[in-house]
């Protein structure tokens, strides 16, 4: 995956250069990487996180399952994100622990949801920028929500910035 080294200040608004080179970047991930079997109906993201130790980006993918990620392996820089039912490494804006609804498909699964998971998983300091190819499902709009205004709604946090 191609590395983008553009910091991001503050959080950019959709029309961005950072949002624009994340959407060109995931297209030419989807394009180089992926064969048809594993984009057709997924949902694909590119994150960039601009963290105290530098600028990292990470691809999550609806159709990549967690096991399928293995160091050294073609989806080595994927995104894993949690199995259905683990705990989330997700902290929201209040300091609680992300509670996934459960019932139905795994939200844990959605391609913004293994970036979001990864990125906490990492220590969840600095900013995340999200680049997606459909608009986040309600389950993973309540995930963004949640970590950047917290589970009441009042918080402050604004790590995460979906471009649109």
């Amino acid at each position: 995956m191609p590395n983008l080294q553009a910091p991001v200040v503050g959080a950019p608004d959709s029309g961005s250069e950072v949002c624009e080179d994340l959407k060109k970047t995931r297209d030419a991930t989807v394009k180089e990487e992926l064969p048809p079997s594993k984009t057709k109906g997924a949902t694909i993201a590119v994150g960039m996180a601009t963290t105290p130790s530098g600028t990292e980006m990470m691809g999550g993918a609806s159709s990549i399952s967690k096991s399928t990620v293995k160091k050294g392996g073609k989806y080595a820089h994927w995104a894993q994100g949690v199995k259905k039912g683990q705990t989330s490494n997700v902290k929201t804006c209040d300091g609680k622990t992300f509670q996934y609804k459960q019932g139905g498909r795994p939200k844990e699964g959605h391609a913004e949801a293994k970036i979001i998971e990864d990125f906490f998983k990492g220590g969840g300091q600095g900013k995340l920028v999200l680049s997606i190819t459909k608009k986040p499902c309600e389950d993973c709009q309540r995930l963004i929500d949640e970590v950047n205004k917290g589970t009441d709604g009042q918080g402050d946090c604004d790590i995460i910035t979906v471009c649109k």
